[in-house]
Order: C-alpha cells, then structure tokens, then sequence
C-alpha cells in the first residue's frame, strides 16, 4: 500500500514546491498618454530636456522602454504647459532601475522603479517613483503584464506628481 502512495506524495510535493517557485517575466508595457492635469509650477511656460535612461541589471527591449517613458513623459509635460526640446538649459532626466513580474505563491508581482533628477538653474531636485502590483494568476502571462502594466503606469502618475510637487 505504502508503494502505491509514494508517487502521489511525490507528485503533491512537487507542484507544492514548483507554486512557491519564482520566476520572472518581463514585458514592455504601453505607453500612457492619459494623465490627470498638472501644474507643474516650476516647468510651467519653459522648456525641458528630457533624457530617459536604462539602467535595469536585465536590459531587454531597452530602446523599446525607453521610446515608451520618453512618450509618456513627453505627452504629459506638453499637455500641461511644459516645452520638451533637446536644446534646453533645464534638464528632466530619468532612470529606469527596475521594470519586471516575478511569479510567487500563485501570483504575479509587477513591479516598477525610477529616479529622476531635475536640474534647473544650477540645482538639482531628485525624486523618485516605486510601485508594484498584484494580481492572481488567473489569465498567465496575460495576468503579468497586466500587473507590470499597471505598475508601469503607476509609478509614471506617481513621478509626475512628484515633479508636480516642486
């Protein structure tokens, strides 16, 4: 009888083992163009230079990511009163430092983390934007990129309001 349970005990302890796994997975999101007003007060009727940079350890589809922030960023700052041209003495630079869903205990966490640096007259104001999401893994992979998605978007808001905030 013993004999007859082991293969099941084993199969049990393997899927226990394999569901507390993690494993990560990384898909660009889209860009987002649909933020709430700003007044940016400190950009307002100026211009910036926008530099966006990757600096995850993991560097797939970096052009790609970083086309995306520049877009998102770039659409929120002209929409609310705020120049982007490469010529300009105030510079918005940003750093992208995490963007990855990693699959633990039955969900997938996305989560995203950026710095950012605004220099402006000889001063440099930093500030930074981290936000992760969960959500079960109902859909698979498509349960990861929403949440990285939504993660992405988040931390986006939460930059811009940040830089509102100066």
């Amino acid at each position: 009888m013993r004999s007859n349970l082991l293969p099941l005990v084993l199969c049990i302890a393997s899927l226990v083992a394999l569901s507390s796994c993690a494993t990560s997975r990384s898909t660009i999101p889209p860009a987002k163009t649909d933020f709430p007003s700003y007044g940016f007060e400190a950009l307002h009727g100026s211009s910036v230079k926008l530099t966006v940079l990757d600096q995850r350890p993991e560097r797939n589809d970096s052009d790609l990511l970083m086309s995306r922030v520049r877009a998102s960023l770039s659409a929120a700052l002209t929409a609310n009163g705020v120049g982007v041209e490469p010529s300009s003495e105030q510079e918005l630079e940003v750093r992208i430092t995490q963007l990855r869903s990693d699959f633990e205990l039955g969900n997938w966490q996305g989560c995203t983390r950026m710095t950012a640096r605004l220099r402006q007259q000889g001063e440099d104001r930093r500030f930074e934007a981290d936000r992760c999401v969960t959500k079960s893994n109902m859909f698979g992979y498509k349960s990861a990129s929403e949440a990285l998605t939504l993660s992405f978007h988040d931390a986006l808001a939460q930059l811009l309001s940040e830089l509102d905030a100066l």
